[in-house]
């Protein structure tokens, strides 16, 4: 955060972070009364926080440097989408929405792939539905053209819509003041396969019936099933840290947790409760544990592969 210019806020950041600032009895610190902002049953938290950082928004949306010189500041990139939806209300006119394209190289993983694609929201893209209105702010992710302004980060007000292109007034520097026509593109238009139809075997499993030799030891173990079921994911402990449960069973047709945490259950339980017919997944450097019964748990150095490429395993995934 640049707060160079306000010296009262950097005076009290430097107090907090030297341990200088007051603290209460359960080691809160209190806050000046100028930073917080009054709410009512009428207003909750967060709406009482947009409207005193944009104003009578619907009235100020053509002010350029009102709009540019002001942001909400927040943690997560899913706050981040629902502060947006609140700011798009206020903006007078008709919503324009835009869908994005999600076509899977194959047809046939189209419907089974369909819900995890429209959940994504990688750094660098834009959401898969997009609402705009007139004179709502948007920024470029990417440079599409340097020489007229268009570059990564260039802020933009929106003044006209089509099916695949917008029309776009950029709002300082340079360019301030022309305006683009920003197209909608296939940003992937084709990956280079780069492993063959199957891939070697390679690796080799514990049964889930020896799993009991390693338990509690460093010795971390390969597994390989079917993913029977996978369970919501859940807040543990007082840092709030996710985690999230999968039920698996092997060709002894023995069943298994495996815990995933924190970035596993992100990225690798998302995928997996997405997958609508049980996959088949291989666990890399899982630690073997006893709470309650033998089960595995994922380490940081632990690797998962949801449904690899291996001809050997194509009776097990059949099975």
């Amino acid at each position: 955060m640049r707060a160079r210019l306000d010296l009262t806020f950097t005076d009290f950041l430097l107090t907090v972070g030297n341990g200088v600032e007051c603290l209460t009895d359960d080691y809160m610190v209190n806050l000046p009364s100028s930073m917080l902002i009054e709410t009512s049953h009428n207003m909750p938290g967060l709406n009482a926080l947009i409207d005193f950082v944009y104003p009578t928004i619907n009235v100020n949306a053509e002010n350029f440097p009102f709009a540019s010189n002001r942001v909400v500041l927040t943690t997560k990139n899913l706050f981040v989408d629902e502060i947006n939806d609140i700011l798009i209300n206020k903006f007078l006119g008709t919503e324009t929405e835009y869908i994005s394209f999600d076509e899977t190289a194959d047809p046939n993983d189209q419907a089974q792939y369909e819900d995890l694609l429209h959940s994504l929201t990688p750094n660098g893209m834009p959401p898969h539905k997009l609402i705009l209105k007139y004179n709502s702010p948007i920024i470029l992710l990417r440079n599409m053209n340097p020489f007229e302004g268009l570059c990564n980060d260039t802020r933009l007000f929106c003044k006209d819509f089509q099916r695949n292109v917008i029309r776009a007034e950029i709002s300082y520097g340079q360019f301030a003041g022309k305006r683009r026509i920003l197209t909608k593109s296939t940003l992937v238009e084709e990956i280079p396969e780069r492993i063959p139809t199957t891939i070697p075997w390679l690796l080799e499993f514990t049964k889930f019936s020896r799993l009991y030799a390693y338990a509690e030891s460093e010795n971390l173990q390969n597994v390989r099933g079917i993913v029977l079921q996978c369970l919501p994911s859940q807040e543990h402990g007082a840092d709030l840290v996710t985690r999230r449960d999968i039920i698996i069973i092997n060709e002894e047709k023995i069943l298994l947790h495996v815990t995933l945490w924190k970035e596993f259950d992100e990225h690798e339980g998302r995928m997996l409760e997405a997958i609508r017919q049980p996959p088949l997944i291989f666990g890399l450097r899982l630690k073997v544990t006893t709470f309650n019964y033998i089960s595995l748990t994922t380490r940081p150095n632990t690797t998962f592969m949801i449904n690899p490429p291996v001809s050997e395993d194509l009776q097990l995934r059949k099975w």
